[in-house]
């Protein structure tokens, strides 16, 4: 299964209420009771020991495990629910760890995954299971400032702004800083309780009081580290004064605007998705996972059975744990074969930025590294308004132009950059380019241009929509296409069809997915 989404966290005492292990982990049972479509949840009482696999509902499980020994007390309940797709698996693992010097951890990781033996890529986009929200709640994240589900004031105030600095460069810092600057006004172009709500557990969520804490840290702070004017931060830890401020993505109030055109919500979910996609490898010592609890206890049910000497139960045991170990493997091998998925994607990223400032950076290249791009959406809307005079956008019904997933975004723009000047003028005649292909994966890392699909396909009745577009009443055919990657994961792999229009002097795109279909297909 593929990791989503994990946070963890150690757990404060409100003011005169200590922690207590036991109505904590009741509130965990409660929640999981109380899910859509549990019909049959057992009590409490059951769910706070060892319960082994149960239904409670129609395709619905619980499992719990509990441990008390040399490593602190361990509890963790790991509920399965289904998706709308039949085969497909929702599974969050929950667990509370008192370690053996007293201090309480709390952590939620959500996993989905597709059952049985189809072979079709899984895409479904993180979310924040509101246990993370009610244990906030009842106690909140230990750290400089309470980490909490509920967005924190910052007013101009000296003391103010020096905690909120000491928080920012902190290199103890285990979560981000969204930093949400206000107008003159104090107004903010988005509802600060709905996106704290929305990254509980991951981040602290700071909302400026007005515009003087902006003014006011710009006496610490750069210009190019700041934030005004109603935009949004996303300082990541191990910030520094002295770090490249391009790694920590900044939202402008125009950027943050037409993400709000699209939904109101749409800039947290994208903030969501990129601190979501790094939590979710988290590896720290003091994460106690579901894995690490069913570890100590089988360690425990060996050494018992070697003090008594029951062989029979030993080997039992070594079996179970070694099935155990392998699906840990395979768990890791699918997260590592995930991780370095993002690694090439960042490297190819990472060079072709550092290419630019290299040869002293082109105002193409600039501008990609201004944008932030979070989204192929985002790419498409500024490609709009770049090149109307160059390029039509006239997807077809086959293209995910709005919802395509894929994640190098800022490349997708580069590539029909590329399409919109260096094609478009060889085209037209204004510029001729012997190799056209050659310049693309000169110019875009990772990306081919092939100039032809094959006409029988194109034509075929079965696959004629992915291949064909509508114009002002005119119909396009699409041999032309960009291609990046080869996976069936549509994170990783993206295709867009075009054709050249003699008549308009623009290039018609129309189509942006994945694999078009086929007769292989």
């Amino acid at each position: 299964m593929r990791t989503l989404y994990r946070t963890h966290f150690e757990l404060s005492p409100k003011e005169g209420q200590p922690l207590d292990f036991a109505s904590l982990r009741e509130k965990i049972t409660q929640w999981a009771q109380t899910r859509p479509k549990i019909s049959n949840a057992p009590s409490v009482d059951v769910l706070s020991s060892d319960l082994p696999r149960s239904e409670v509902g129609e395709n619905c499980f619980f499992e719990t495990r509990s441990y008390d020994g040399d490593h602190g007390q361990a509890w963790g309940i790991r509920t399965s629910m289904p998706d709308e797709e039949p085969d497909i698996s929702w599974v969050t693992e929950t667990t509370l760890h008192r370690t053996p010097e007293n201090s309480l951890w709390f952590s939620c990781t959500l996993l989905v995954g597709r059952q049985g033996e189809t072979l079709s890529p899984v895409f479904r986009p993180p979310n924040n299971p509101g246990i993370v929200r009610a244990i906030l709640d009842a106690a909140p994240g230990r750290g400089i400032l309470p980490l909490g589900s509920k967005p924190i004031p910052c007013s101009s105030k000296d003391q103010v702004i020096d905690l909120l600095l000491r928080l920012l460069t902190s290199p103890s810092r285990r979560h981000p800083v969204v930093f949400v600057a206000s107008d003159r006004e104090g107004k903010t172009l988005i509802d600060v309780r709905k996106l704290a709500e929305q990254l509980a557990g991951l981040a602290y969520v700071i909302v400026a009081e007005n515009d003087q804490v902006s003014l006011k840290l710009n006496e610490h702070l750069s210009d190019k580290h700041n934030c005004f004017n109603s935009g949004v931060r996303l300082y990541w830890p191990g910030f520094t004064t002295k770090c490249n401020p391009l790694a920590h993505p900044l939202w402008t109030r125009p950027k943050i605007s037409q993400l709000n055109a699209k939904h109101p919500a749409s800039l947290g979910f994208t903030i969501l998705n990129r601190i979501a996609s790094v939590s979710s490898f988290i590896t720290s010592s003091t994460l106690v996972s579901w894995q690490k609890i069913m570890e100590w206890q089988r360690a425990e049910a060996i050494r018992k059975a070697k003090d008594n000497n029951q062989q029979d139960e030993m080997l039992e045991l070594f079996e179970a744990d070694n099935a155990d170990l392998k699906a840990q493997i395979d768990q890791l091998r699918e997260e590592l074969s995930e991780r370095a998925k993002e690694v090439n994607r960042f490297k190819s990223q990472a060079d072709n930025y550092r290419a630019a400032l290299e040869s002293g950076g082109s105002e193409t290249a600039n501008r990609t590294l201004a944008e932030n791009i979070g989204s192929v959406s985002e790419a498409l809307d500024i490609l709009a308004k770049e090149h109307p005079e160059t390029l039509v956008l006239a997807w077809n019904s086959k293209s995910e132009a709005e919802t395509s997933p894929y994640e190098d975004a800022p490349s997708v723009l580069e590539a029909l950059r590329w399409v919109a000047t260096t094609y478009h003028a060889a085209r037209s005649g204004a510029c001729p380019c012997p190799d056209l292909g050659l310049s693309l994966r000169e110019q875009v890392e990772g990306w081919t241009f092939e100039p032809h699909q094959k006409k029988g396909t194109m034509s075929h009745p079965k696959h004629k929509a992915w291949y064909h577009t509508t114009h002002e009443g005119k119909t396009f055919t699409l041999p032309a296409h960009l291609k990046c990657g080869s996976t069936k994961d549509a994170r990783h792999c993206i295709r867009i069809a075009f054709n050249w229009d003699a008549e308009s002097q623009k290039v018609i795109l129309g189509y942006l997915g994945q694999h078009q279909e086929n007769s292989s297909s």
